[in-house]
């Protein structure tokens, strides 16, 4: 099958397809499904694709939008991204389709995206669950909180949320990724622990794709 994955965040919109090379667009507040969809139709002209995988900066459950995106334009709750696309689509957390992604298919990895946001997932032997535990520590390792409070302080903040979490959770591994996770340099100096790893964006991709086959998303 070939799929056409959207990772929609509150910086950027990334795209990939089939045999073509990741691009992306400019979000915001000022994004709606309509002109999501209108940028999408615009670079992806030409392309050829069977299905479309969405990662959502917000609450997803069961293929549906269940609240309006903080970051984002309102508007994304009755959209119908199947008419809109005229394929069948399939829709989940952002942070989930790249836990899924980057995680091993045994075990438990726990997965905190640093971006605008934090999110939070959790994939258990293969099946991944989206949780919204990021809002307990978004206001100090989001990328506002970077600007605000600066780099030293933001990386301080970070260790004590994956503390926190490895505390909590006592996952295998922990998967730090998003688009902040470059901050964090030297990465292994910051976290000496092995199984705390840094993630590739590019893993969302492959886990939107690997949403297409056997696997369970909640």
């Amino acid at each position: 099958m070939r799929v056409l994955v959207v990772d929609i965040g509150g910086s950027n919109v990334k795209l990939k397809g089939p045999r073509v090379d990741r691009l992306k667009f400019r979000s915001g507040k000022w994004l709606t499904p309509e002109k999501l969809l209108q940028e999408i139709k615009l670079i992806t002209d030409g392309w050829r694709y069977d299905a479309v995988s969405i990662g959502f900066p917000g609450v997803v459950k069961r293929n549906r939008i269940l609240q309006e995106p903080p970051n984002l334009a309102p508007g994304w709750l009755r959209f119908d991204f199947e008419k809109a696309f005229h394929k069948p689509v399939k829709i989940v957390n952002d942070a989930a389709m790249q836990a899924l992604g980057s995680a091993p298919k045994s075990g438990i990895t726990l997965f905190l995206g640093l971006g605008t946001g934090l999110g939070v997932s959790i994939v258990h032997d293969g099946h991944v669950i989206a949780t919204e535990l990021g809002e307990a520590h978004v206001h100090s390792v989001s990328k506002a909180a970077l600007k605000r409070d600066g780099k030293k302080v933001w990386i301080s903040n970070v260790q004590l949320m994956v503390e926190d979490f490895d505390r909590l959770i006592h996952p295998d591994r922990i998967i730090i990724g998003g688009g902040s996770v470059t901050r964090l340099v030297p990465f292994r100096k910051i976290f000496p622990n092995p199984n705390i790893i840094a993630g590739h964006n590019d893993h969302a991709f492959q886990g939107g794709v690997m949403l297409w086959k056997k696997v369970t998303h909640r």
